[in-house]
Formats: C-alpha cells, structure tokens, sequence
C-alpha cells in the first residue's frame, strides 16, 4: 500500500478515517472531541487495552526541582507509586 499521506495534528487524524481511508487506534478522548463522530465506527475491544507508563530519566542525572511536582501530580492523579 503506498504512503500518500501524512498528518500529525490529533485533531486532523480523524478527518481521512471519517471519510473511510483508513482507521487508526486513538484515546476515546481524541474521539470524543471529533467534530461528526457519526461518520466514525467505533470497535471495541474484547479485553481492555492497558499500557504501561513509565517515568525515565538518564541515568545519573539530578532531574530539576520543578520535575519533583510534576511526579506528584502524576502520582496523584494515577493513584500510583513512581520510583
């Protein structure tokens, strides 16, 4: 299939897929905000997609102070421990 396109704008994704050129794999939130969802089909999975986040940084390196709230709204916010 040759490659005749390409956009990296989240809001312009859906635009092609609406017109039935292709289908791509977005968070619901991407879809919810998509001015004519009822132009999309919308699949759901039979068991629920869950993905790993991780926080890295190099090794060795002391991240600034401003990185220390960002950890803590992450943490808070997915209710989960960052080491």
């Amino acid at each position: 299939m040759p490659v005749t396109g390409y956009v990296n704008q989240i809001s312009q994704i859906l635009e092609p897929v609406a017109k039935g050129l292709g289908f791509t794999v977005l968070p619901k939130s991407a879809v919810d905000s998509f001015k004519e969802p009822q132009l999309l089909k919308i699949l759901k999975p039979k068991k629920p997609v869950i993905e790993i986040l991780y926080m890295v940084k190099k090794r060795n390196r002391v991240l600034p102070a401003q990185f220390k709230v960002v950890k803590s709204i992450l943490q808070n916010h997915f209710n989960v421990g960052l080491k």
